[in-house]
């Protein structure tokens, strides 16, 4: 918020990059603030007086602070060197800006100050030469604006972050981990004494502060839920003794300090072999870690380092000068990181990226049976270390390759728009004509080419079209002809997603989809000729104490036209293990059908295939709560239990070949009125984690337009909508 609390100020993506941009309260108008360069803004602050801005910016892959003129938009940079600053904010009187930094104890140079790595006055100088050598811990900086001079607050062997100022500028609290929890301190610039204000067991982050410094919020856990606190009068808080004990998670400790209680009581033995114990034992860091270095066998040497940058990179470079200790029963490691990583000046060289491949996911089984022959499944996907390029491999092997499922995929992910390509086969035997005893075998298969485009972070443009063929032959009757279709599918949708995730559904936010679809030709036989026209809107309202219990609506349609339009049928629930199929069996009665016939889900009250159609439309209404938390024995986890309770509405119609008029009640004169197309069921039901997935059961009584009937109940493996 700005000083006068009209406008507010945010770190955003917007346009070509990210910007600064302020918001207007009132009128609800933005304007964009941008700084040269930027390949990233982080952070921003308003100044006390509201006519400046500090932002936290990244150019050329490394983190500076700015100073953006509100009327002008002209962005200053107040740090241009190698260190990462970070979290600016403003000091009271707005001459200073305190930040967190890896600057710390790095080699001074001409050109800048030899104390604290900074531009002792004017313009910034960007330093060349090496990185620093302590980028894995931050301490607290003081920037004067005027004079870009920087002043070091803090030099510990903890990370010091997220600083904020109190009523007046000697005055400052911040995040540190000194005794290995994130915990809130306090900090007087004059004096340099700091002292903890909290004694926390999970930890807090992010540290806001009314101008008065009377208040102060920030962010903390409460089980897996971030929250916000609240905490009054926070520099007259006092924790016994000034101090906190060290965990086992403290960074390495100086000699003669004092050691975790744990690992005072630990064994030797144990000690040793805990990484964490030995960190958190009052000796000073060994550097001669060489000569205890265990190779594992394989390509790579592994050894608990201590938090001091220096040590590691010395380290790294004995690794590449001497031979590990010979093992009989182990193989040399090979060493990646030598002599000749080093430039003259002692950075690390930039090597291009080099693809190479592991399998993220391996898995597979295979057996035989006398009835059904040979049957294996198998599933393998591959990437490289950044993930941007993905090979998968997925096999259902039934009886021989006609009968079998098999897919291989690629994806390519280094640019904002995804790009995938998939070559398919599916083959299935499903009652022929909606007759039990009567099996048809349906075959799908062909090729898919697809991209996925993000507009922003909560909106995105889908496209894919695919090549398909699909044919149906009878297995009963050998001489009946086989029927094959070869057909064009393109696929254009847009949606918009702003939910927020829980273990069985979203618990808040909403989520808008649309999308158009069809088949304009067909390559091969007379084919399925149709545009499909969907839509999709769901909202998540959470209610109660904390938000336990949620409401979620969803409404859905689509409207198919053409020659052949595609077909929709009811079919339950998502997941529903053995389905009850209704008289007329499954809605398939064609080539097309196997590939583009869609269930209308969640449907509950009615059997699999109880209407279908050209047309459907279905609202959803679900209450969601907590039932109790199913105490189970190892290796059970503990299951949370919720309880739903559920209305699903819709309608089904427009037939192919018969009347497209939507009839939703019928009966009268005398007769009772009862509802035609549309289906109404309501009920009940509970989810339960097992395993880590979700199981559902939902107790649904169809509705008919004059009384509920019988109970129809759904057992189900999967999430809600």
């Amino acid at each position: 918020w700005s000083p006068d609390g009209r406008r507010i100020a945010v770190a955003a993506t917007a346009g070509r990059g990210d910007a600064v941009v302020i918001v207007d309260v009132a009128t609800r108008i933005t304007r964009e603030l941008r700084i040269p360069g930027a390949d990233a803004v982080l952070t921003v602050a308003w100044s006390p007086d509201g006519r400046s801005l500090a932002a936290e910016a990244t150019r050329a892959g490394r983190s500076d602070l700015f100073v953006i003129d509100v009327r002008t938009g002209r962005a200053e940079p107040l740090t241009a060197d190698a260190a990462s600053d970070h979290a600016p904010a403003w000091s009271p009187d707005g001459a200073s800006l305190v930040f967190h930094s890896d600057r710390g104890a790095r080699p001074p140079r001409p050109e800048l100050d030899a104390e604290t790595g900074a531009s002792p006055g004017g313009p910034p100088v960007r330093a060349p030469g090496r990185v620093p050598t302590d980028t894995l811990q931050f301490d607290l900086f003081r920037l004067h604006v005027a004079t870009r001079r920087v002043e070091r607050l803090t030099a510990t062997d903890a990370d010091e972050t997220n600083a904020a100022f109190g009523a007046d500028s000697s005055a400052v609290l911040y995040v540190s981990d000194a005794n290995g929890v994130a915990n809130l301190y306090a900090l007087d610039t004059r004096t340099g004494a700091a002292r903890p204000l909290t004694d926390l067991v999970v930890g807090l982050d992010g540290v806001s502060t009314t101008p008065d410094g009377e208040r102060a919020v920030v962010t903390g856990l409460e089980g897996e839920r971030p929250l916000l606190y609240l905490i009054r009068t926070p520099f007259e808080r006092r924790i016994p003794g000034d101090t906190l004990a060290p965990t086992v998670f403290a960074p390495a400790a100086r000699a003669g300090a004092v050691a975790s209680p744990v690992a005072t009581f630990a064994s030797a033995g144990r000690a040793a072999r805990n990484p964490f114990l030995r960190r958190g034992a009052p000796a000073a860091p060994d550097t001669s870690a060489l000569a205890s270095l265990d190779p594992l066998p394989g390509d790579s040497a592994f050894a608990f380092l201590p938090l001091d940058s220096a040590a590691v990179e010395a380290l790294i470079d004995s690794l590449a000068a001497a031979e590990p200790p010979a093992r009989p029963d182990a193989r040399p490691a090979r060493l990646r990181y030598g002599p000749e990583s080093r430039t003259a000046d002692g950075a690390y060289r930039a090597r291009p990226y080099r693809l190479f491949f592991s399998a993220d996911v391996v898995s597979g089984s295979a057996g035989y049976d006398a009835l059904y022959g040979a049957q294996a499944l198998a599933g393998i996907q591959a990437s490289d270390v950044l993930g941007g390029h993905v090979f998968t491999l997925q096999s259902n092997l039934l009886l021989d390759l006609r009968n079998s499922d098999y897919l291989i995929g690629y994806s390519y992910r280094p640019r904002r728009a995804d790009v995938s390509v998939q070559a398919f086969h599916l083959a299935r035997l499903v009652p022929e004509g909606g007759l039990r005893d009567r099996l048809a075998r349906y075959r799908q298969y062909g090729a898919t080419a697809g991209a996925s485009y993000p507009v922003t972070t909560f909106d995105r443009v889908d496209a894919a079209v695919s090549l398909l063929t699909v044919s149906q032959a009878s297995v009963f009757d050998a001489a009946e002809p086989s029927v094959s279709r070869t057909l064009l599918n393109p696929v254009l949708s847009v949606t918009h997603d702003a939910s927020a995730g829980g273990p069985f559904a979203p618990t808040r936010g909403g989520r808008v989809a649309a999308s158009v679809s069809g088949s304009p030709a067909a390559l091969r036989g007379a084919g399925a000729r149709f545009a499909t026209f969907l839509a999709d809107a769901r909202a998540y309202v959470p209610f109660g104490e904390g938000g336990l219990y949620s409401l979620a609506l969803r409404a859905s349609g689509a409207a198919s036209v053409g020659p052949n339009p595609q077909r929709f049928y009811a079919a339950g629930v998502q997941g529903w293990l053995d389905p009850d199929v209704s008289e007329g069996g499954f809605p398939i009665r064609r080539p097309e059908d196997f590939a583009f016939a869609t269930p209308v889900l969640p449907l509950r009250g009615y059997a699999l295939g109880a209407r279908s159609g050209a047309y459907f439309g279905l609202v959803n209404a679900e209450v969601r709560f907590p039932l109790a938390a199913v105490l189970a024995p190892r290796p059970f986890p503990i299951l949370p239990l919720q309880g739903v309770a559920f209305i699903d509405a819709g309608a089904l119609w427009g037939g192919p070949g018969g009347d497209r008029r939507l009839t939703l009640v019928t009966g009268g004169r005398g007769k009772p009125r009862r509802l035609d197309d549309l289906l109404v069921g309501g009920g009940f039901g509970a989810r339960v984690l097992v395993f880590g997935f979700p199981v559902r059961f939902d107790a649904a009584f169809p509705f008919d337009g004059v009384r509920f009937r019988r109970v129809r109940p759904y057992l189900s493996v999967g999430a809600d909508f």
